[in-house]
């Protein structure tokens, strides 16, 4: 009797958490746990081919390497469990936002108190609603399809433009570590004699590569390069209904398809967004206008 009593009076506490709190910088604060396990991930990673790396070298000196590998590709694995159970998170949150914001759809009591759960106690003052600073889509229609139809146009915009400068930089990245490593391989068979740092020398070049595809270099800029095109092919959409009568169906239909496909790319950096943020904002009012005349 008494735990169902202290589960009961735990769970009113959440709900008034809840309350208290601007559920888009939760959503925000989502998103940066995310990235941080994300980099953490990666950097495991990294760290794991230079220590293959100096194998190659000092393989006497780092008879314990193995080791260190091991424990570095465990670790990397469960941060990376971690960012994608976050992502996971973030993107139901954003989609329970995007549709309250967009259809008027409320967020449900177990919803809310389900993010509250997760919430770390030392996290939650900087999520009150006194830190909310304004709406977060630009449109002022009122609710309905056709403020929906405009929020999704302006989120697409903006998850394309970010979509393409990522997908860009991956296949940047590619292209200039698999031209150093041909160029560092021919060079070798031309210059270098001995066999034995020939060998060193293919095997750094091997872990080059496979560290591009241990950190999803190949598969990450073709989901970039597929956010971009279902972001573009969803603007291309709202624009044509946003000249006619925009029916709930047709706007459910477009915010599901592009739903779908966000969640499950790769995460878009932080450091992205405060790069670009201003310029993108400038950008997307003159799109408006522009769209407008």
């Amino acid at each position: 009797m008494f735990g169902v009593r202290y589960l009961v009076i735990i769970s009113r506490n959440i709900s008034k958490i809840v309350d208290m709190c601007d559920l888009r910088s939760i959503n925000r604060g989502q998103f940066e746990a995310a990235r941080r396990y994300w980099f953490a991930a990666n950097i495991l990673k990294s760290i794991a081919y230079l220590v293959g790396v100096c194998t190659v070298f000092w393989a006497n000196i780092l008879w314990f390497a193995p080791i260190i590998l091991l424990v570095m590709a465990i670790l990397s694995d469960l941060v990376q469990f971690a960012s994608d159970f976050a992502k996971s998170k973030a993107e139901f949150l954003l989609k329970l936002l995007d549709l309250n914001e967009s259809f008027g759809r409320s967020i449900s009591p177990m919803d809310k108190r389900d993010t509250a759960y997760i919430m770390p106690f030392g996290n939650r003052k900087q999520y009150q609603w006194e830190d909310v600073d304004g709406a977060y889509f630009a449109s002022r229609e009122n609710i309905g399809p056709k403020k929906a139809i405009e929020n999704l146009r302006e989120s697409a915009w903006y998850t394309r433009q970010q979509a393409f400068v990522m997908g860009v930089a991956h296949i940047g990245i590619i292209f200039v570590v698999m031209l150093v490593s041909v160029i560092a391989v021919m060079i070798t068979a031309r210059e270098v004699q001995d066999t034995l740092t020939t060998e060193k020398i293919v095997k750094v070049v091997t872990s080059a590569l496979l560290l591009m595809i241990s950190l999803n270099m190949f598969r990450g800029g073709v989901l970039y390069y597929r956010l971009y095109m279902r972001s573009k092919n969803t603007e291309i959409n709202c624009d044509y209904l946003l000249k006619q009568e925009i029916t709930q169906d047709d706007a459910m239909k477009q915010w599901g398809d592009y739903q779908a496909v966000r969640a499950n790319s790769p995460l878009l950096p932080s450091w992205l967004w405060k790069v670009m943020g201003q310029w993108l904002k400038r950008r997307w009012t003159q799109y408006v206008m522009d769209s407008n005349v």
